[in-house]
């Protein structure tokens, strides 16, 4: 990457596939996550709070688990049902205001100025 666009895509895409296979180990590992029951609001957050942080003691504790393994053995797995959810989305769905739609931009600009000064 070259541009200050490039570097900022380059980065953003990279961190979203780390994202994506932590949330590929977590729903994998931890099933209740995948399907969430209709539990009261406050009962999701503490599940998902919970299996978080048992999911990052495993992470940090343990040095082989079949989980982790799977992911960390194929790069660029990611679960059926995460392209699913990215392909079955409708059109337009993330309509934002003028407003936010600057916000971002800024932010985005921002953080790539953070990029290039840490790259240089």
């Amino acid at each position: 990457p070259v541009s200050p666009e490039e570097i900022f895509n380059y980065n953003h895409s990279s961190l979203r596939s780390v994202i994506e296979q932590a949330f590929g180990v977590w729903k994998k590992k931890w099933k209740i996550i995948k399907t969430m029951p209709s539990y009261p609001l406050d009962r999701q957050f503490k599940i998902v709070a919970a299996t978080m942080t048992l999911h990052n003691f495993i992470r940090k504790n343990t040095t082989q688990d079949r989980h982790f393994a799977e992911f960390d053995d194929n790069l660029t797995f990611v679960l059926e049902d995460e392209l699913e959810d990215v392909q079955n989305e409708p059109e337009g769905s993330q309509t934002i205001s003028q407003r936010e739609g600057r916000e971002m931009e800024i932010c985005r600009d921002r953080i790539t100025r953070s990029l290039i000064t840490h790259l240089s």
